[in-house]
């Protein structure tokens, strides 16, 4: 059984996940960060001109790439542990390429938008709720090459297939014992096979805002063992 479940996993992580993550990674990461020397903050959230490209850049991203890049900057001190908490902690979102690539395949694009929109508010309105954490960044950040963008884009992969495998053998294993809980197990492990469970219901908006919005086991440990420095606190 979890063999199988692990050769599903990796079919649906080289037909939808590789080609499309993998090419948005590297092009997200050689994307120039300006340095805007205008000292005008961003009053509603408390942050520069210069933290919002950042935040475009891992709204692009999504989990756990995302993470992986601001736990890149602090560990060059580039920003503080509790700037790069706060953005880690408000800024969760699969890559646009999740959101407007594999769920329009999937469902339609009315859903897609809708999700996308729901978490696109979500993200400013947290980031409004800790503007006491002010982010103003007034260095100048290293422009990445395109060696060191396919170097993180393929360490992302990595992490990311084998957090999958993992807890799809767990996941696996449970259904074997419970299989009255296959749905709940949907919901919460992993979102982006989470979405395939949902395809013939009834109202699956429902089903995949939970879904996609918690995010799933998976990526928080991928999350939380790709930033080990950063100390994230899991609840």
């Amino acid at each position: 059984s979890i063999i199988e479940q692990n050769q599903k996993t990796l079919v649906f992580f080289m037909n939808q996940l590789l080609p499309s993550l993998f090419i948005l990674c590297v092009f997200v990461q050689l994307l120039p960060i300006p340095n805007i020397k205008t000292k005008h903050n961003i009053k509603l959230l408390n942050i520069d001109f210069t933290t919002l490209f950042i935040i475009f850049k891992m709204i692009l991203l999504g989990n756990p790439a995302n993470s992986y890049m601001i736990h890149q900057l602090f560990k060059e001190k580039q920003i503080s542990l509790n700037q790069a908490n706060r953005l880690i902690l408000c800024i969760s979102i699969p890559s646009i390429s999740f959101m407007f690539m594999t769920l329009p395949y999937l469902y339609n694009h009315t859903i897609a938008i809708t999700i996308f929109m729901i978490h696109l508010f979500t993200i400013f309105l947290l980031l409004f709720f800790t503007r006491k954490t002010s982010i103003s960044i007034n260095i100048q950040l290293k422009e990445i090459s395109f060696i060191q963008a396919l170097l993180f884009s393929i360490k992302t992969m990595a992490l990311i297939l084998s957090y999958l495998f993992v807890v799809t053998s767990i996941q696996s294993l449970l259904l074997i014992y419970f299989p009255q809980f296959k749905f709940i197990f949907d919901l919460l492990i992993e979102f982006s096979s989470g979405t395939y469970a949902f395809i013939h219901e009834q109202n699956p908006l429902f089903y995949l805002l939970i879904c996609i919005g918690f995010g799933g086991f998976c990526t928080h440990l991928q999350i939380i063992s790709g930033c080990d420095e950063l100390k994230l606190n899991y609840i």
